[in-house]
């Protein structure tokens, strides 16, 4: 408290306050009753002439570094407590097996 804030963290805050700003006009294009086309027309002629409108988690830079994540996501060994959970898994199906055959 009291502190200046980083040049990284004044970056978020700036892209935070645009995101809610813009946020606004892009929930009511949405509510507004287009066809799916009008939206994709509606949208498409947004980005093109303002392609800072769109909130950050919608542009092509986040949407790629989500795929990146993800990809990374699904690469990585499954870690200590997955085994643990799938090994808690196998256990149950076990139990439940012997149950039935009583």
């Amino acid at each position: 408290l009291g502190d200046t804030l980083q040049p990284r963290e004044v970056r978020s805050v700036r892209r935070t306050a645009k995101d809610v700003v813009t946020f606004i006009p892009f929930i009511i294009i949405l509510i507004i009753p287009l066809t799916p086309v009008g939206h994709v027309l509606v949208f498409s002629f947004i980005q093109r002439f303002f392609p800072d409108f769109f909130p950050t988690p919608y542009t092509d830079r986040r949407q790629n570094l989500m795929r990146i994540y993800q990809s990374v996501e699904m690469a990585k060994p499954p870690g200590r407590s997955e085994r643990k959970r799938s090994d808690q898994q196998a256990r149950d199906r076990r139990d439940r097996a012997s149950l039935r055959r009583r």
